[in-house]
C-alpha cells in the first residue's frame, strides 16, 4: 500500500534526455523492492513533469500519492532547478511525504550533486574522477600513501587518518572534500612521478587531470564547498525540515562562491 518515489539521474533514451522514476515498497513477507514505472521527458516545464508524474503513478500503476511516504532523487547538471521545483511541488500537495537524500551519496554530497552551479558540478565530478583514478590505478594509491606519509608525519594520527578516509567510495562520504584538499598536493606530485609509466589512456586521463586540480578556482570552490558544509555532518539527514536546510545551505554556497 504505502511507497515512495525514487527520481535517477538523466539518462538518455533513442537521443532523447528522460529521468527514469522508480518505485520503493515492502512486500508482505518484509522484503523491500524496486521497480521502474516509467519516464519523465526533461523537455517538460516543471509543472507539467509533476502532472505528468501522478498522472504515470495513478492511471498505469494505481497508485495514490496519498500513500506515498518518501521522495528521493538525484539530479546534477542543467535538471536540478526544475527538479528542485518539481519536488517542492510535490511536499507542498502531500506533506506526508518525506525528502531524503538518495543512496549513496552522504547528505551533504547528495546537496552538492542536486545544485544547479557548473562550477560546483565539476568539482564534484572532480573528486569522482581522482577517486576512480585512485582505485583504479594501484602503483598511484600506494605512492599516495607514501607522500601521505611524508606530508603529514609530523601530525599525530593524522598519516592514519587519512589513510582510512581514501578507503572504498570516499567520494561520496561526508567529508570527500576536505580529504580532497588534504590529498591535493600529494596527488599531483604522484602524478608527475607514475605519467610516464603507466599506460597511453591513463596517462591522457593524468594529463587532463593536472590543470584542473592546479586552477584557483577549483581550488577555492573546493575550500567553499569543505567549510560551508562541515556542519552537516552532525545534521540528522531524516528531519522533515531537510529541504529548508539543504534550500539554505544551497544559499549559503552559492553566495560565497560569488566572492571568489
Amino acid at each position: 500500500r504505502f511507497f515512495s518515489i525514487l527520481l535517477q539521474d538523466v539518462t538518455s533514451i533513442e537521443g532523447k534526455d528522460q529521468i527514469p522514476v522508480f518505485i520503493r515498497s515492502v512486500t508482505i513477507a518484509g522484503f523491500p523492492q524496486k521497480h521502474l514505472i516509467g519516464f519523465l521527458p526533461c523537455d517538460l516545464d516543471a509543472e507539467n513533469m509533476f502532472y505528468m508524474l501522478l498522472s504515470e503513478l495513478r492511471n498505469k500503476w494505481g497508485l495514490r500519492m496519498e500513500h506515498c511516504r518518501g521522495l528521493t532523487y538525484l539530479i546534477t547538471g542543467s535538471m536540478c532547478q526544475k527538479m528542485r521545483d518539481v519536488t517542492c511541488r510535490i511536499l507542498q500537495e502531500f506533506p506526508q511525504v518525506v525528502l531524503s537524500p538518495s543512496d549513496p551519496y552522504a547528505f551533504n554530497i547528495w546537496i552538492i550533486r542536486c545544485m544547479p552551479v557548473p562550477s560546483i558540478q565539476k568539482v564534484a565530478d572532480t573528486v569522482e574522477e581522482v577517486a576512480s583514478l585512485l582505485r583504479r590505478t594501484p602503483e598511484l594509491s600506494r605512492r599516495l600513501e607514501g607522500k601521505i606519509q611524508l606530508a603529514y608525519s609530523h601530525i599525530k594520527g593524522e598519516v592514519d587518518r587519512i589513510k582510512a578516509a581514501i578507503t572504498g567510495n570516499w567520494e561520496r562520504g561526508t567529508d570527500a572534500f576536505q580529504t580532497m584538499l588534504e590529498i591535493l598536493e600529494p596527488f599531483l606530485n604522484c602524478i608527475n612521478e607514475i605519467i610516464s609509466k603507466v599506460d597511453e589512456d591513463t596517462a591522457e586521463q593524468m594529463a587532463k587531470l593536472k590543470p584542473v586540480l592546479k586552477n584557483f578556482n577549483f581550488i577555492m570552490t573546493l575550500v567553499v564547498l569543505k567549510n560551508t558544509l562541515c556542519c552537516v555532518s552532525i545534521l540528522n539527514s531524516s528531519l522533515r525540515g531537510i529541504i529548508s536546510i539543504s534550500s539554505t545551505l544551497q544559499y549559503t554556497i552559492s553566495n560565497a562562491l560569488k566572492l571568489i
